[in-house]
């Protein structure tokens, strides 16, 4: 595939090599320019191939005879399976246009589901909400929500305990447990569906 490539810049070097050659009054060794350029084609191939082995031997130095192992990223669910089982389970609770709320963490699933989020918070994380009230009226939100659905995960993206929701929002993960019943368990998400203790919210929240 590197042939094309070679020749023409072969070519090029020849023109050039003729050029000087003819300013200094040199007959090139008595070659034409295709001449030059034939000779210039050969040299640049043979030496490509050189420059190649070099550069895999190099390689093989830097690396030390070893592969890096890498660890695999994307979401952390037992397998695809299971992911593609939780989407088809959103679709079956729900209908297009309707809403669901995924807490705290993995918001691709309102993508994956096509499902509408009723709060301001793709990603629920320390930090995020910064006062009792901010915390009151996110819980609001979702207890005026018309979303029968919650995706909650127990855990942290990262497993750290005091990431996760009741670690860090434990009035939040209180609401959740009071008023959505758990139905079904997908690797580290848990759909809920509301309760008949559902539209309670939390006391002080505002209306």
């Amino acid at each position: 595939m590197l042939v094309p490539a070679y020749l023409l810049g072969a070519d090029f070097l020849g023109r050039g090599f003729m050029f000087f050659a003819q300013r200094a009054n040199l007959n090139a060794l008595g070659l034409g320019r295709e001449g030059a350029a034939f000779v210039c084609a050969a040299c640049v191939i043979f030496l490509s191939g050189f420059l190649h082995d070099v550069d895999g031997a190099a390689s093989g130095i830097w690396n030390l005879g070893g592969k890096v192992e890498l660890s695999r990223g994307g979401p952390r669910v037992p397998a695809a399976g299971v992911l593609d089982d939780l989407i088809a389970d959103l679709r079956g609770r729900t209908q297009d246009g309707d809403s669901i709320v995924v807490l705290p963490w993995y918001p691709v699933l309102y993508f994956l589901a096509e499902r509408e989020n009723p709060t301001r918070f793709d990603w629920l994380f320390p930090g995020y909400l910064q006062s009792e009230a901010e915390v009151a009226r996110l819980v609001d939100a979702i207890d005026r929500s018309p979303a029968r659905v919650v995706v909650y995960s127990p855990s942290a993206i990262d497993g750290d305990s005091e990431r996760s929701l009741a670690g860090f929002a434990p009035s939040i993960d209180r609401y959740l447990r009071r008023n959505f019943r758990p139905i079904k368990r997908y690797g580290r998400f848990i759909v809920m569906e509301r309760g008949r203790r559902g539209r309670q919210g939390l006391p002080g929240a505002g209306r």
